[in-house]
């Protein structure tokens, strides 16, 4: 397996923010999934690609067309370090003690538990669920309930999403 290094505020290893989608796409070398910018529900979402199975996405300014936002889902076939440690492997908590070491928290981010943002860095982390409250649905579930809930307090220890952002 191989690994690359995010950058803050740049990307990670040779995928980086403000590329073309011609320069993005030769850089993953693959081809993607493209979603073009559309409005759904009265809600405008940018044009993205997906890449290798949906392990990599990125979104493409509508002012210049170049790359804004690159996200690295869990299922990603590299190891994705920041200053060393593979963000993937570690625990939530392991994860925000050592990029605090780096920047600071948006303690204002209006989904923390699932979201955390370092605007300075441009680094965010996202988990689908909390691991204390599924613990407690643990304790209140049928017994039918009980084996999916474990493997959904397995999956929320660690982020499932890390995205690189100006």
């Amino acid at each position: 397996m191989g690994e690359v290094e995010i950058i803050p505020l740049c990307g990670a290893g040779k995928i980086q923010l403000g590329m073309s989608k011609g320069e993005i796409r030769e850089a993953i070398g693959s081809t993607p999934d493209n979603i073009p910018s559309h409005t759904n529900s009265g809600i405008e979402f940018q044009e993205c690609d997906y890449f290798l199975e949906n392990a990599i996405q990125v979104s493409y300014s509508k002012d210049t067309g170049l790359v804004d936002w690159i996200g690295f889902n869990d299922n990603i076939p590299l190891k994705l370090l920041f200053h060393g440690n593979d963000l993937f492997s570690l625990e939530v908590n392991e994860v925000l003690a050592h990029i605090k070491k780096y920047g600071k928290l948006d303690e204002n981010d209006p989904e923390i538990g699932y979201s955390y943002r370092f605007p300075e860095l441009g680094i965010s982390f996202w988990r689908e669920s909390i691991t204390e409250e599924l613990v407690q649905e643990l304790t209140e579930a049928d017994e039918a309930d009980k084996e999916w809930l474990q493997k959904d307090i397995e999956t929320s220890k660690h982020f499932q999403q890390i995205s690189v952002f100006k």
